[in-house]
């Protein structure tokens, strides 16, 4: 309940539209102000209202994949995507299996400025993606692959993973960060090294913002 301060609204299966009573999901309206947190976990989520939160988070259920572009068993379009009205959507978390990136998708600071990704085995990002805000993707491997660019047009891009292959531009207005997932996990720039999260003089290239850190 609003007044008792509990968010988020954890729903166990949903298909928002479809069902009526969440048609159009709002934590927070004009009954009740800040908007609060929405977290939805479900087989499969499909967006065909609004939802508004001041943070929206997407769960599968555990070793479910994600697809980003297309809408499939937990997947979601750009078109999806730009029905959710918050300051940052997450989606997925280390009990997610893999991510990817189907079809380009691009976000404008009207929907939500942050993105987050997170999978505990592999992200392919196969098509581009932008939003205005901070980026981040989280997973074991990243592969970031040919035409397939990640941007933040006004924020920051997060790399987390402790194998990363960047072969399209990743483009960020302030900061581009790169680390391991596993903290024992070492980074060697300028070489190709097994077993340490290695990046080329090439991939480092791809990496176009004022301040990288590593």
């Amino acid at each position: 309940a609003a007044d008792e301060g509990v968010s988020p609204l954890v729903v166990g299966l949903v298909d928002v539209g479809g069902v009526e009573e969440l048609r159009g999901i709002e934590a927070g309206g004009a009954s009740f102000f800040p908007r609060m947190p929405i977290m939805l976990r479900a087989d499969q989520i499909d967006i065909d209202q609004e939802i508004r939160g001041s943070t929206v988070t997407l769960l599968p259920t555990p070793g479910f994949s994600i697809d980003i572009g297309t809408r499939s068993e937990f997947g979601f379009t750009e078109a999806d995507l730009r029905r959710i009205f918050a300051t940052t959507v997450t989606i997925g978390n280390l009990l997610t299996d893999d991510i990817t990136v189907s079809a380009p998708v691009s976000i404008p600071i009207s929907n939500f400025a942050n993105l987050a990704l997170v999978a505990s085995a592999d992200a392919a990002v196969n098509a581009p993606l932008s939003v205005a805000g901070d980026l981040s993707i989280s997973s074991a491997v990243l592969d970031v692959r040919t035409l397939a660019p990640l941007t933040s047009t006004s924020g920051n891009v997060s790399l987390t993973a402790d194998d990363l292959n960047i072969a399209s531009p990743v483009n960020a207005f302030n900061t581009i960060t790169v680390r391991p997932l596993t903290g024992t996990v070492h980074v060697d720039l300028g070489t190709d090294a097994g077993g340490k999260l290695a990046l080329t003089d090439a991939e480092i290239d791809n990496l176009l913002a004022p301040t990288l850190i590593f």
